[in-house]
């Protein structure tokens, strides 16, 4: 392929999604854990890029959930683009622009500077010339302090499955195909290979488990990630390189779960890695001993480093919120070295103080039950929280209260787009400032609360049927419509109980359970 789309997929729109990783909040929390002062401007007003943005809605959740940044997203596909404003509308969120641009074409724009510049799954998917245009608008766009969240492709974790991608992107003979069938047939190909024993797969065990995960996969999901014709992942070392050019050094993993090495590696991996003094090496080294395939990185622009007593006033002035039910936040919380109990005399209390609401690092410290952990590991606990995605930092407003804003025209926006069919699946929370996941049904049971609907289930279930689907219960489709709406019922019942709490505790929607 060639012209404007330079071997990108364009025949297809891409997945929805949204990252956590990316928000204000856990951006400016994952450099201060690691002794970096954050952008001041996150506490006050701030501009956010997100470069690459597909439909936008990441983007879009995101100024939803902080009325105090000015989010501007970019994307060279039109359709996308289109998608993406329309939502804007819709949503009536003021504090959004999106443009269609190249890189290129951005780099030359008018813009304001940015304190963050996101992009995700973008910089090992396009070409030389892209990865340098993007690198140009870091150094040309990004204030001095200011933070980028940038998340690619690595090695070594791909080198054993560039065989697998390259049977899906480079035959000849699907070539000239729509994107949907020439994946399916690439796939039955390399399944046909898998069945008559290629050793390729036999030597490759990780081979043969991507293979039935893309086989299971959303096919827009698959074009996107596999078929562009520049699919390079990069190691480490070399992305840090890149991204010297733009006067960025890198500060951590957005991850918060990497913080935590000695559940991720063994003593005798640290051992090695604590006597690696180059530490752009002794991040890819430590790569090696994960296998990481994929990797999720921040830069900074200016380390301004906080002494002992900085970082500690500045995660005591953190607030945070509870984003799970107390039983699923206290459940087992999974590491590269396998699945971690939460202690329960540890992590009881503090889930317990977060249950009665919004608390600073600094409250918890002095909490009853908490006091005599000691402020370093109740600080430590609650990233710990965080990293597991049961509490979430929240956004840094300096007079503690947030913007009134237009999450609420956003959320219903969203709602709306499940009535018919599987729409958008993130809801954006001003308390948290980020995106929460609901399943289309969930959104169903939301449109009729916010309806005044007394049924919910009734209306779920009537959507649900409209669109060709059934329920499923202990793997077995349900046939007729009062086992399918006893189901409904079923589920109701535990989203009542267990869901409508936490989303009014998140402020995601305003509803009034009958």
């Amino acid at each position: 392929m060639s012209g404007w789309n330079d071997g990108y997929v364009t025949d297809l729109v891409y997945t929805q999604g949204f990252y956590r990783e990316m928000t204000p909040a856990q951006l400016a929390l994952a450099v201060t854990i690691r002794g970096i002062r954050p952008p001041a401007a996150l506490s006050g007003s701030y501009r956010y890029c997100e470069l690459g943005c597909g439909r936008g809605v990441g983007t879009a959740v995101l100024a939803a959930g902080n009325p105090n940044g000015e989010f501007w997203g970019v994307d060279f596909n039109p359709t996308q683009i289109a998608g993406a404003q329309r939502l804007a509308q819709t949503a009536a969120l003021g504090n959004l622009h999106f443009l269609e641009k190249s890189f290129e074409e951005f780099l030359d724009t008018e813009t304001p500077t940015f304190d963050v510049i996101a992009l995700h799954g973008v910089y090992s998917w396009v070409i030389r010339r892209h990865q340098q245009a993007i690198v140009a608008i870091l150094r040309q766009k990004l204030n001095p302090g200011g933070l980028v969240y940038i998340s690619y492709n690595a090695l070594p974790g791909w080198s054993a499955l560039m065989p697998l991608r390259f049977l899906l992107a480079k035959n000849p003979e699907t070539a000239h195909l729509p994107s949907v069938p020439r994946i399916d047939k690439n796939l039955a190909l390399a399944a046909t290979l898998l069945g008559t024993k290629a050793q390729f797969f036999a030597g490759n065990p990780n081979a043969t488990r991507l293979l039935e995960q893309i086989q299971n996969q959303s096919r827009n999901y698959v074009a996107h990630e596999y078929l562009g014709s520049d699919f390079l992942p990069m190691f480490h070392a070399d992305v840090a390189q890149d991204l010297e050019e733009a006067k960025l050094a890198f500060a951590g993993s957005a991850n918060l779960s990497d913080f935590f090495d000695t559940l991720n590696l063994t003593p005798e991996a640290l051992t090695v890695l604590n006597g690696i003094t180059d530490a752009s090496f002794r991040e890819t080294v430590r790569d090696y001993y994960l296998n990481q395939r994929f990797r999720r990185d921040v830069y900074v622009r200016g380390a301004d480093r906080l002494t002992n007593a900085e970082q500690r006033k500045l995660l005591g002035a953190t607030r945070f919120a509870l984003v799970v039910t107390a039983e699923e936040a206290l459940a087992k919380a999974k590491f590269a070295n396998g699945e971690v109990t939460l202690g329960e005399e540890v992590y009881q209390p503090l889930v317990k103080a977060l249950e009665e609401g919004i608390k600073s690092g600094d409250e918890l410290v002095a909490w009853p039950g908490l006091a005599a952990l000691g402020q370093n590991q109740v600080l430590h606990n609650l990233v710990m929280l965080c990293a597991t995605g049961r509490v979430c930092p929240l956004p840094a407003v300096a007079d503690g209260k947030i913007r009134p804003g237009h999450g609420e025209r956003y959320n219903l926006a969203v709602i709306d787009t499940n009535l018919e069919g599987e729409g958008i699946g993130w809801l954006a929370s001003p308390v948290t400032g980020s995106g929460h996941i609901a399943s289309r049904i969930e959104m169903l049971f939301l449109a009729g609360l916010a309806h005044g609907l007394k049924d919910p289930a009734a209306f779920a279930w009537e959507r649900v049927k409209k669109s060709g689907r059934k329920l499923v219960k202990n793997g077995t489709a349900l046939e007729s419509d009062q086992d399918n709406l006893e189901e409904m019922r079923s589920i109701w019942t535990h989203f009542a109980e267990k869901r409508i709490p936490i989303l009014r505790r998140l402020g995601v929607v305003k509803i009034k359970q009958k």
